[in-house]
């Protein structure tokens, strides 16, 4: 129960911006510094701050090439303010790659997280 406790307290410490990131399967495809089967989020934060707001909100067809997997859309998940909040969050992951906590402590599905151990 406090190892549970200790990893859920280290989710809450993250970024909130990095919190939607998780919650939304968004770790799936994308990683902080390194391309996966989508860019990175280091290499997104380097675009415009509308385009990346507009990619989250209506997916990525065509977006990015030489990835060939489409992003899906996020309009109908995320509030607006959710929306500006991840995008901020993306933003700083250029400048500095933020410690992600460890991916065995978080179980992911596609867009939505399933457990917080």
């Amino acid at each position: 129960m406090l190892k549970q406790m200790q990893k859920k307290a280290a989710f809450d410490a993250l970024p909130k911006g990095e919190q939607l990131a998780r919650r939304n399967g968004c770790f799936n495809c994308h990683a902080l510094d390194k391309s996966v089967i989508a860019p990175s989020f280091a290499q997104i934060s380097k675009r415009d701050a509308k385009e990346i707001r507009d990619t989250i909100k209506n997916g990525s067809q065509g977006k990015w090439k030489g990835f060939h997997v489409m992003m899906p859309a996020f309009k109908s998940r995320m509030t607006e303010k959710d929306l500006y909040t991840l995008q901020k969050w993306i933003g700083t992951c250029s400048s500095k790659i933020q410690k992600a906590i460890p991916a065995e402590n978080i179980k992911e599905t596609p867009w939505k997280v399933k457990h917080v151990i």
